[in-house]
């Protein structure tokens, strides 16, 4: 991470390492203070000519920058990135002043058909992982054991983070430990595969078109879902297109009656069936011809898959895989992607 007074750079650390190869673009993210004040953020790579940033300038909850000065970058493709690489951000205000930043990195590709998360001696999230959105960072566990997390203060939006390369097809098992400390909303937590670039944005704009599926906790759902997602987006009527559910079943059914009727009663703000501090397991099983989903708490025996269906990723035919949490604090404990 970069931060001086002015701005942070969430995702990048001057003469650092950032994992590269999820992705056919990479996603630059950080905040400005004062963003009133901000006329616009301009950057340069590697002596290029300067594009925009796309910069949010009011609380928005339904945008993947989601709060008031928080910029990100899309529009650098994976092809224009070096070995070491500098990328020059320039401030300009509207009083007519102007700062500007140099931060020089080096690129790192994800490689070979596997992959295990190692966070032992990592101390920037960009290191092991190549973050799409959010501030994702490196903390540490109840037990002191580090882990990779979104803290309780950067919840929000679909805070996303990818392993992998993006010619990854079939034929392989996903397996993390994940838990939640903070919920502040209707929410989802899981795995991620397949997962394809957003829409790309022209500089100003960060678009929420998406392509991914997903083996996941929903709690606006009956809990558990496999949902694959193909230029998602909300037409002009408001309706979401490009969205299918191949199968979902509750996680814990009395845990979600229970929690039903606290919500019901008006004693909590938002139906779920997660306790809060729990280490849970996610294993997903990404086959040719079906796809499995299991998650239980991880002090218990695995139990048998509970969504078993049929792969039906429509065009999705190959892409990376990561970690969702929409509107909640998560640490990923453990993760690892295996050849079947």
């Amino acid at each position: 991470m970069f931060r001086d007074d002015e701005l942070e750079v969430w995702n990048l650390t001057p003469g650092g390492v950032a994992k590269v190869g999820a992705l056919p673009n990479f996603n630059v993210l950080g905040r400005v203070e004062d963003v009133g004040s901000v006329r616009e953020i301009v950057y340069s790579l590697n002596s290029s000519a300067p594009r925009p940033v796309a910069l949010q300038r009011v609380d928005d909850e339904g945008t993947r920058l989601d709060r008031a000065g928080v910029f990100g970058i899309d529009s650098i493709d994976l092809e224009e990135l070096r070995a070491e690489n500098r990328l020059v951000l320039t401030v300009r205000r509207e009083n007519a002043s102007s700062s500007t930043r140099e931060i020089d990195f080096r690129c790192e590709r994800f490689d070979g058909s596997r992959f295990e998360l190692d966070i032992e001696g990592v101390r920037n999230a960009e290191e092991i992982a190549q973050i799409v959105d959010g501030r994702w960072q490196i903390g540490r566990g109840a037990s002191g054991a580090p882990c990779l997390e979104i803290a309780e203060s950067d919840t929000g939006y679909d805070r996303i983070v990818l392993f992998g390369r993006q010619d990854w097809t079939t034929g392989y098992t996903i397996s993390a430990r994940i838990s939640v400390h903070r919920i502040t909303g209707p929410h989802n937590v899981g795995l991620l595969y397949k997962w394809n670039c957003h829409e790309l944005g022209e500089g100003t704009t960060i678009p929420t078109t998406w392509n991914t599926g997903l083996g996941y906790y929903c709690s606006y759902g009956p809990g558990l879902r496999i949902r694959v997602g193909e230029q998602v987006h909300i037409d002009e009527s408001g309706r979401k297109v490009g969205d299918r559910l191949l199968g979902q079943t509750p996680l814990s059914l009395i845990r979600r009656w229970r929690s039903q009727l606290l919500y019901r009663a008006g004693l909590i703000p938002f139906v779920s069936e997660l306790a809060l501090g729990r280490h849970y397991r996610f294993r997903l099983n990404v086959g040719s011809e079906q796809h499995m989903l299991t998650v239980w708490p991880a002090a218990r025996k695995r139990p048998r898959p509970q969504i078993v269906v049929p792969a039906a990723d429509g065009s999705l035919e190959r892409g990376s895989v990561g970690i969702i949490a929409h509107r909640c604090a998560v640490r990923v404990h453990e993760y690892r992607v295996e050849r079947d």
